[in-house]
């Protein structure tokens, strides 16, 4: 079937419930396609229920976009500390070519 992505959606605010997230880099980057920071988040604590199991994210780190900021924007966060996302702009699923493991891309803001 085509198009049956326009009809996924993620509820991120139900999976970040529960979770601590830190803060391991953050970098500008401009190309064609973004222009702002990328800053990449590790899961430290997850007490999300998945069914009665918990714990199943820790540790798994994924990529957060914020768009459209300065260079110096990466000046206000220290490395390895806790962060909170404080919006999201985007947040979709997507997976590799013959890749069984799902993955997370999210652009928003972050906040300590």
């Amino acid at each position: 079937m085509k198009k049956l992505k326009l009809f996924e959606h993620f509820d991120y605010v139900s999976f970040f419930k529960g979770k601590k997230l830190v803060l391991v880099s953050m970098t500008p980057k401009h190309t064609d396609f973004f222009d702002g920071v990328v800053a990449e988040l590790v899961i430290v604590e997850d007490h999300t229920d998945y069914d009665g199991e918990t714990g199943c994210n820790n540790y798994e780190k994924f990529t957060f976009k914020i768009p459209n900021v300065p260079d110096e924007y990466v000046n206000d966060f220290k490395l390895n500390h806790v962060v909170q996302i404080s919006e999201v702009h985007k947040a979709k699923l997507w997976s590799q070519k013959d890749s069984y493991q799902v993955s997370l891309s999210i652009e928003g803001r972050l906040a300590q």
